[in-house]
């Protein structure tokens, strides 16, 4: 579910949570998602890639760690400046 609201807004993903069988508010989505440790180490190695968010309309681009696969960063493009910055 942590995935899920790193991806888009709160609102935006409890309005998609019934569809995979949660209901839940997006301010409970906000209180759980600030109980989250942020990680503090950096990785060795990380995996960039990207993704539709619509196919054939809108990109995004996630960097991912390598070790944990957990996502550490999310960008709503595709523009390389914005992942040099």
């Amino acid at each position: 579910m942590t995935t899920l609201m790193l991806a888009m807004n709160a609102k935006e993903a409890a309005r998609v949570c019934p569809t995979i069988g949660i209901r839940i508010s997006h301010d409970t989505l906000l209180k759980i998602l600030r109980r989250v440790p942020v990680p503090s180490e950096q990785p060795d190695i990380i995996g960039i890639d990207d993704f539709a968010f619509k196919k054939g309309r809108r990109y995004g681009t996630i960097i991912c760690s390598a070790q944990t696969h957990r996502p550490i960063e999310l960008f709503r493009s595709r523009n390389p400046d914005e992942l040099i910055a």
